[in-house]
C-alpha cells in the first residue's frame, strides 16, 4: 500500500501540471487521514485519485474518472458528477484485501443566500460482479458541510462510511464517522 501512496502522489503532481483546474483535499479524524486530488482532463471530464488510511482498520486507494457539470440552470447552481473508480482496499481487521470497480457520483452546491457555505455528498457502489479477489462488494458514502475561507480554499466537517464485503466473511467497516478537512483549488 505504501507503493500505491507514492503512485497517488506522482499522479496528483503530474495531473496538476497539465490540468486546467485542480483540487487538493485532505481530511483527518482521530483514527484516519485521507488525501485526494482531482483535476480536469478535457472539457467536463475530471480525473481523481486518493488514499485513505485508518490506523486500526486498513487502507483504501482509488483512481477515478467522472463527467462533472451543472445539474441545474438556475439558483442554486448544483454541480454533479457521475463516473467510475478503480478501488484497492486492504483491511487490517481480518487481513483481507481486494479490489472493485464502483460506480457512483458526487453532488455539491453553495447556498444561494450565503454563497460561501457549501453542502455536498458522494456515493460509490460496487456489487459482487464488480468486485475482485476475495472481495464481494464495496460501498462508500459521505456528506459534508463547508465554508469557503477564500474563494479557492475551504474548510469542512464531513461524515463518511467505507465498507468492504468479502466472500465467507462479514462486511468490514474500513472507516466511519466524523472528520474535518480542507480543500484547495488551483
Amino acid at each position: 500500500m505504501r507503493l500505491f501512496a507514492v503512485f497517488v502522489v506522482v499522479v496528483l503532481s503530474q495531473g496538476a501540471m497539465v490540468a486546467q483546474a485542480a483540487e487538493l483535499d485532505i481530511n483527518i479524524s482521530d483514527e484516519a487521514v485521507r488525501l485526494s486530488g482531482s483535476w480536469g482532463i478535457r472539457g467536463n471530464l475530471q480525473a481523481d485519485a486518493g488514499w485513505l488510511y485508518n490506523k486500526d482498520r486498513g487502507n483504501v486507494g482509488h483512481l477515478g474518472i467522472q463527467l462533472v457539470d451543472l445539474a441545474t440552470g438556475g439558483q442554486p447552481a448544483i454541480e454533479a458528477g457521475l463516473g467510475g473508480r478503480v478501488v484497492f482496499f486492504d483491511s487490517d481487521v481480518r487481513n483481507r484485501s481486494g479490489s472493485a470497480l464502483p460506480l457512483g457520483g458526487t453532488v455539491r452546491f453553495n447556498l444561494p443566500e450565503a454563497d460561501r457555505f457549501q453542502l455536498g455528498a458522494y456515493a460509490w457502489f460496487a456489487p459482487d460482479v464488480l468486485s475482485f479477489g476475495s472481495a464481494s462488494g464495496y460501498r462508500e458514502l459521505g456528506a459534508y458541510a463547508g465554508y469557503e475561507v477564500l474563494r479557492d480554499a475551504s474548510v469542512y466537517l464531513g461524515v463518511r462510511q467505507v465498507n468492504a464485503n468479502f466472500k465467507r466473511t462479514p462486511s468490514i467497516n474500513i472507516d466511519s464517522g466524523l472528520h474535518v478537512g480542507m480543500r484547495i483549488r488551483f
